[in-house]
């Protein structure tokens, strides 16, 4: 199995500036695309980290943009049908060849660039990929090598958490409470949202109890 990895600054892009300007992270996958006589969309379905305000910014810029036709939003959950003229769109269809896969989602820093990670059985098939990445604006190839490839990325509904449980576990990713050595600890973490170390407490263990299992269930 083939592997390519790259960035691409994309001077087109409805999402690329906003991520800049918002300080925001966009994790998107690509839902599917179709072609007619003159249009080509694709829909694609984007997980936006960045504190609350920014994010929030960041859809009501969103909806600006003439390039997104839908729009379906659920807090920093984002599904979008974007649309172009075909003939504008044919050199890019090689990274919408049907014999790549995504390792990874497309991840679009807030220093505005893509990040791209595809598969491929033929080496050549990434290599017209890449080369199509370059009518966007300016590429770079980071890796392309043979692996054998022990993970690859599938997307899952995420698990439902409250508001509360959202903000106990987003907060504690921030400063540091997962890292080791720790940075901070829930005594800190309660004082800074106003409440008790148990009512923290039980909203960051009940967040656990339903990300964890989500994510530990195909090791």
């Amino acid at each position: 199995m083939w592997v390519i990895k790259f960035k691409v600054f994309h001077e087109d892009c409805a999402f690329s500036p906003l991520c800049g300007g918002f300080n925001i992270t966009d994790f998107i996958y690509l839902l599917g695309f179709n072609s007619t006589k003159n249009k080509f969309q694709w829909t694609n379905a984007h997980i936006l980290e960045g504190d609350d305000e920014n994010v929030n910014k960041f859809i009501e810029n969103l909806k600006r943009s003439k390039v997104i036709k839908k729009l379906n939003v659920f807090k920093n959950y984002v599904i979008t049908l974007e649309e172009k003229n075909l003939s504008k769109y044919k050199v890019f269809s090689p990274l919408f060849s049907k014999e790549i896969f995504y390792i990874k989602p497309i991840m679009i820093k807030s220093d505005g660039h893509e990040y791209w990670s595809l598969a491929a059985w033929n080496k050549k098939t990434l290599i017209k990929a890449f080369d199509a990445s370059k009518h966007f604006g300016n590429s770079e190839l980071l890796q392309i090598n043979k692996v054998k490839l022990e993970k690859i990325f599938l997307p899952h509904i995420t698990p439902e958490l409250t508001e509360k449980q959202i903000g106990a576990i987003k907060l504690a990713i921030k400063r540091g409470y997962y890292r080791f050595p720790k940075e901070t600890n829930l005594e800190k973490l309660a004082r800074e949202t106003k409440i008790s170390k148990e009512t923290f407490f039980e909203h960051l263990a009940k967040a656990e109890s339903k990300i964890i299992p989500f994510l530990t269930e195909n090791i």
